[in-house]
């Protein structure tokens, strides 16, 4: 059976395919498929019996930095939600992700509040 379309390569190769480094910033800007959210995501599996779809920046993480831990989050540093840089991430816990977010503004309500609208 031959192979799919876009799944020619390693997983490595594959992924290297789909995101633009922005030299300035320093991210590596996701250039595939994005969820409305921002995050890119990322077909990981080579046939229509293990293929899913996984979050490109934790994709990159392990990929470039290694496993996750199960119930770990991958944050990032730069608050980019694109940016798929392994640099430019680390691992934390949901309360850690809770307080980043905070702590950079974008709660919902924060967001919101910004936006005009009441909560």
């Amino acid at each position: 059976m031959a192979q799919r379309a876009g799944y020619a390569g390693t997983l490595q190769e594959r992924f290297e395919k789909k995101y633009e480094p922005i030299p300035e910033a320093g991210c590596w800007i996701w250039t595939g498929s994005v969820m409305k959210n921002g995050y890119g995501h990322f077909q990981v599996g080579k046939s229509r019996k293990t293929h899913k779809l996984a979050p490109a920046h934790r994709v990159s993480y392990e990929l470039n930095i290694g496993s996750i831990p199960e119930g770990m989050c991958v944050l990032h540093k730069c608050d980019v939600p694109a940016c798929v840089n392994p640099y430019h991430l680390f691992l934390g816990t949901y309360k850690d992700n809770a307080m980043d977010m905070a702590a950079k503004g974008r709660q919902w309500k924060q967001v919101n509040k910004r936006r005009g609208h009441e909560f």
